[in-house]
């Protein structure tokens, strides 16, 4: 069965999918902070890595966990992937996550060449 009404047809459900995973990010000065909207799921199923200067985030469910039978689903937590570009900012081996109240939380912190503050020029 599809549900065609109000744009929610089985395009719009692909489109749906395709949709980015909220995230917020932040600068504290000595480290950047991004918090990833990602409610009732299981960290352990989280996978972050980093190479060649990129972090990526990671979310698959193995797709047993839930056997129910849904006669609409638009809620579909069973797959994220986000990928940042760390442009050479941050400490790699200082990268840590927490995941609590449906926000994954990576705490990213600065190199020194990053925590530079900007100096202001005079124009005459």
């Amino acid at each position: 069965m599809y549900y065609s009404g109000y744009g929610c047809g089985p395009r719009q459900w692909r489109e749906q999918q395709m949709q980015l995973t909220p995230v917020n990010i932040t600068d504290s000065g000595d480290e950047y902070t991004i918090q990833l909207y990602a409610p009732r799921l299981n960290k352990e199923l989280f996978e972050l890595t980093t190479q060649q200067d990129i972090l990526t985030v990671k979310y698959k469910e193995d797709g047993q966990t839930d056997k129910t039978y849904y006669t609409r689903k638009e809620y579909r937590p069973e797959e994220i992937a986000r990928s940042f570009d760390l442009k050479g900012k941050v400490e790699i081996d200082g990268i840590k996550a927490t995941y609590s109240e449906g926000v994954l939380i990576i705490h990213l912190p600065k190199t020194e060449a990053a925590k530079k503050k900007a100096q202001s020029v005079n124009v005459s």
